[in-house]
């Protein structure tokens, strides 16, 4: 396999054409943003009612932070290590409690762009981890014998992640924004007032900064993963394709996808779902309005996966 650094060929993942560790549609399609959503993996809730990939506007922020209170106990990640985990919860939570709002008139503000910025720094490095753990393990799927050097995971990792955390930092940033606004009319309803508001803000966020970096953790070390899986396969040049592996106990919306899909070989640079797909499952309909889905993970806590397709296998 070619690594960075070993005179092969740079890294392009799935749908970035000639462009090294270009993510799929990073203009604006590519692999949603995994956002806190409300509902789990076993749910079975629509949009907004769980079932939401970037957290739109309208969906009342509320309802994401207390579903994520059934995680209290600490449930591992079929993807991530206990360690990772832990360390991309404990990272996103400083990150959240290190915003501080000022409240002018009826709206919160703060510094987007720094906050931004904090955010990637704070993100990369478990991302990066994860997805060395993914390569490794989509290379001993297929058996190559391949092996990388440490400098050659790390380059091929930081590439990966440094992108990933770009691409979420802003819908994560104008989420947080979002429930900050709902605390502050949530306040002004019960009657505080003054510099009271902003305390009331930065205090309701506190308490809720765990159930977010959970949130965020669980689901994009899953795509972290299986994008560090897909990239083993793609430079193996032994794997034709992908195929969609719904997880034991799976969601109705996953259910249904396996249903729709069968055993189709899907080609590792095309997506496991267009932009644009219509789901319906439990008697709700979820539009895959924002983006393409490149991994096995459809929605927020999902535990479903990919498998490699070899020559022959179809």
């Amino acid at each position: 396999m070619m690594m960075p650094g070993s005179g092969g060929t740079p890294m392009n993942l799935p749908g970035s054409g000639a462009t090294p560790m270009n993510l799929p549609g990073a203009s604006g399609g590519g692999t949603p943003m995994m956002l806190p959503a409300g509902g789990d993996e076993n749910s079975g809730r629509g949009p907004g009612q769980g079932m939401v990939m970037v957290l739109p506007k309208s969906m009342q922020s509320r309802q994401w932070i207390e579903s994520g209170h059934a995680h209290k106990s600490f449930d591992p990640s079929p993807f991530a290590t206990r360690e990772q985990m832990r360390d991309l919860i404990a990272r996103v939570q400083a990150w959240v409690q290190s915003i501080t709002p000022t409240v002018y008139g009826d709206q919160v503000q703060f510094d987007v762009d720094a906050v931004m910025r904090a955010f990637a720094t704070t993100a990369g490095k478990p991302i990066a981890d994860t997805f060395t753990s993914g390569w490794s393990s989509g290379d001993n799927e297929i058996l190559t014998g391949d092996t990388m050097s440490p400098a050659e995971g790390r380059t091929l990792a930081q590439q990966f992640a440094d992108q990933h955390v770009i691409r979420l930092a802003r819908p994560v940033t104008e989420s947080v924004l979002d429930r900050m606004n709902e605390i502050l009319r949530e306040s002004v309803d019960a009657g505080v007032r003054g510099p009271d508001v902003a305390s009331a803000i930065q205090d309701a966020m506190g308490g809720e900064a765990y159930y977010i970096a959970d949130r965020i953790a669980r689901t994009e070390l899953a795509n972290a993963y299986q994008f560090g899986e897909i990239e083993a396969w793609r430079q193996s040049g032994a794997v034709i394709g992908k195929r969609f592996v719904p997880a034991a106990g799976a969601c109705p919306l996953c259910m249904e996808l396996a249903r729709m899909l069968g055993d189709k070989v899907i080609p590792l640079d095309q997506p496991i779902v267009p932009m644009g797909t219509t789901i319906t499952a439990a008697g709700r309909t979820q539009v895959f309005d924002f983006g393409d889905v490149q991994t096995g993970i459809t929605h927020p806590n999902c535990r479903c996966s990919i498998e490699p397709v070899m020559e022959g296998e179809q």
